[in-house]
Formats: structure tokens, sequence, C-alpha cells
């Protein structure tokens, strides 16, 4: 078992050979996208949700704005805004995780795969939930640069991962089948192309 203490010294050494370095880039991505630097449609339609979506194999890889079609038709979509970033794998992880362990003189022999490599996962379950905050602070420091009223939702890919308000951490997902009912739920009402 590793202790919390170690869990917490890997979650900070993965922010910071993971997350901090492109926490500048994806800020400005996103405060573009919200001073609307991009243009989703060949036509005028104001876009007022939309969707944020991560790669799900390899989160930070690969993140691309969409319009929330469930209210906009995918039909007149002609670009989406993305950002690329180089990823990280999951031996990386499991490299990074072996040093913390090491430096920290923690035993890890019983979280070795047959192979005789490490695998993290089987006793570090933060990944997923740092990178989600970390996407939500850059949200919220690209907001405050912005007069934009846009909503938007974080969701994975696979559509596996739950769907989150990027506002404030609230995953939708489990209380409302759809954005649209969610939304309605707290009176926000928008025409639907759809």
């Amino acid at each position: 078992m590793i202790s919390h203490q170690i869990e917490l010294e890997i979650d900070k050494a993965f922010i910071k050979t993971f997350l901090d370095p492109r926490r500048d880039a994806l800020t400005e991505f996103l405060t573009k996208f919200l001073n609307s630097e991009f243009k989703f449609r060949e036509d005028s339609m104001k876009i007022y949700v939309v969707s944020l979506f991560m790669y799900a194999p390899s989160p930070l890889s690969f993140l691309f704005i969409e319009p929330n079609y469930q209210y906009y038709s995918p039909d007149f979509t002609i670009n989406r805004p993305e950002i690329n970033f180089d990823g990280y794998s999951y031996i990386e992880i499991d490299e990074l995780c072996t040093k913390v362990l090491g430096e920290n003189n923690v035993d890890y022999s019983a979280h070795l795969d047959s192979s005789g490599e490490l695998d993290s996962a089987i006793f570090w379950e933060n990944r997923y939930k740092l990178e989600r905050e970390f996407i939500l602070s850059c949200w919220k420091n690209a907001r405050s640069n912005s007069q934009s009223q846009i909503i938007a939702f974080l969701e994975y890919s696979d559509f596996a991962g739950g769907i989150y308000d990027l506002d404030n951490d609230y995953c939708i997902s489990d209380d409302f089948p759809e954005v649209d009912i969610y939304l309605e739920s707290k009176n926000i009402f928008f025409e639907k192309e759809i």
C-alpha cells in the first residue's frame, strides 16, 4: 500500500512534469477561442454552447472544441479549433512514479506487473482527476480574460469520462442525461438548430 503522502508527492511530480509545461499554451488557446478568434461555421449563427473534447487514450495530447450538437447541426461545422501537445505515455507516467517511489525509499515490488515493470495504475488513480482539474484551471484563467458568455462542457472523446460543466467542475452526467436538460434545469434556454 502506498501512503497518502507518497501519492501527493506523485501528484506534485505529475503536475510539474506533465501539466505545468502545457498551462500557458492551453490557457492562450482557450482565451483565443473565448475571444472569437476561431470560426466554426460559414454562416453567422452565434454559438452559445460548446464541447471541449479530450482525446481519451492520451488526454492532453489533443483537445478540440465543437459546437454542442444537442443545439447545433454538425452539417454546418467547417472548423473545429484544436490544440496538440506532445503526449506522454503510460510508460513515462510509470517512470515518474518509479522515480518518486525510489526517492522516498518505498518498496514497490508488490506493484510490478508480470514482466517486472511498475504498473502505477494499480496504486495511483489521480491522473484523470489532475488532468481534468488542470483543464478547468486553464478554462477559468481564460474566462477571466474574456467577456464571453459561452457555456462549455468538458467531454472525453470516447464519452466514458462523464460530462463536466467547465465553469463549476460539476459532472452533469451524474444527474442529467443530456446537456440541454441540465441547462434547462438552471433556467438557461437556447434555440436549437436541430
